[in-house]
């Protein structure tokens, strides 16, 4: 299995010139829960090297490993074809930190982003008229469907610019990183172009996504505004390490906005519903977590939460349930979960006062604490209620 996703991949560095100009190579690695195959580390002379797996490689990002931005790719959860395109998305991402990227949100303020019906109802009007936008074959209409676009978020910013400008920023930084995925995915699978384009488009106009994965569903738009720029704007790709500007306000920048409201999209859903159903899906996915198999611990005391991952967390009143990895610091430990945990916060995403998980086995009592397997040990009182454990971390 593995030894198929690996084919060629020796030569990916040469490809990277095709999809971005002067795109800097850094070194990538492939791995599963055994396994890391990492190519061209200086650390390692740039040879191919085979490494234990560690908990520092977690899903499909970039990462600084042995003092190098790295991309890295889980083989286990994607197809040959995804695992190419995903390792270009993720090289981009390197290529950002070599190019000192600095365009990044506060991931913080989508956790806090309002289910307003009015911004919700603006949010579906730009994305209907972006679609629109690259669906036109007539020049004259696309720049209407555009600058159509562009009234609808003009509008949200009066109203929402913190909101806005977090989603703008997504865009930015995610859109051509998508951009550059969707054109190695091209490359790599027998299938007609709009076929791909649909494959990667496909949740810009999906109301659930829009409403219930806001951080995700700005991929599709970056990508789509990159595509506009391809037309509109030749130049965007050698110029976007050149200023601060966002990818709308690059697109922005060859047009106006519409004078007057332009026609108002069909939504061919109730807005209440799909606010309803946000909700509903948040409280869904905390009340599967506390159904999941195993004892439940609680583990009580203040942390700090150092890395999470951004896509993967449900934010539900103070409750985060981080359901793909996420690192904390606990007694001057830096403790790492890679199955789901819920933690109970103050003060925004950062300082926890309790945290609950699953585990396999009742942790193994020491003279000062406890020491839970996989995880770690930890100095404090613990008390057992049932098959639950409650353990109060020392000050």
């Amino acid at each position: 299995m593995i030894n198929q996703q690996l084919t060629e991949v020796t030569t990916i560095h040469t490809m990277l010139p095709n999809y971005w100009p002067h795109f800097i190579a850094s070194p990538y690695a492939y791995y599963n829960h055994e396994s890391i195959y990492l190519y061209h580390h200086p650390q390692f002379n740039g040879q191919e090297v085979i490494l234990p797996w560690n908990n520092q490689f977690t899903g499909c990002t970039s990462i600084i490993f042995e003092n190098e931005a790295t991309a890295i790719v889980d083989i286990n959860i994607l197809n040959k074809e995804e695992v190419y395109a995903t390792l270009i998305h993720e090289l981009f991402h390197c290529h950002q930190y070599h190019k000192k990227e600095t365009r990044f949100p506060n991931e913080l303020t989508g956790m806090a982003y309002p289910l307003e019906r009015e911004n919700i109802q603006w949010r579906i009007q730009e994305r209907e008229w972006l679609n629109q936008a690259l669906r036109m074959k007539d020049i004259n209409k696309q720049r209407e469907a555009i600058q159509a676009f562009i009234y609808w978020r003009g509008k949200r910013e009066e109203q929402y610019n913190e909101f806005v400008q977090y989603e703008n920023l997504i865009e930015t930084i995610e859109g051509p990183a998508f951009f550059i995925e969707y054109h190695a995915y091209k490359d790599i699978v027998n299938q007609p172009d709009e076929r791909v384009l649909e494959r990667y488009l496909k949740s810009l106009t999906d109301y659930s996504i829009m409403t219930n994965k806001i951080r995700h569903s700005c991929y599709p738009s970056g990508l789509a505004i990159c595509l506009l720029l391809e037309t509109f704007s030749p130049k965007w790709k050698e110029e976007l390490f050149d200023h601060q500007l966002t990818l709308y306000e690059v697109l922005k920048q060859e047009f106006e906005s519409l004078a007057k409201a332009p026609k108002r999209m069909h939504l061919a859903y109730s807005l209440d519903n799909l606010i309803h159903e946000a909700e509903i899906s948040k409280e869904r996915e905390i009340s599967h977590f506390k159904e999941t198999n195993g004892l439940l611990f609680t583990l009580i005391g203040q942390g700090k939460i150092q890395q999470f991952d951004p896509m993967n967390i449900i934010k539900l009143h103070k409750n985060f349930l981080h359901k793909n990895g996420m690192t904390i610091r606990l007694q001057e430990q830096s403790i790492y979960f890679s199955k789901p945990v819920l933690a109970l916060t103050e003060n925004g995403l950062s300082d926890v006062t309790q945290l609950q998980f699953f585990i396999d086995h009742p942790p193994e009592q020491t003279i000062d604490g406890i020491s839970i397997d996989g995880i770690g040990h930890f100095l404090g009182e613990l008390k057992q209620i049932g098959d639950n454990f409650q353990f109060i971390l020392s000050k």
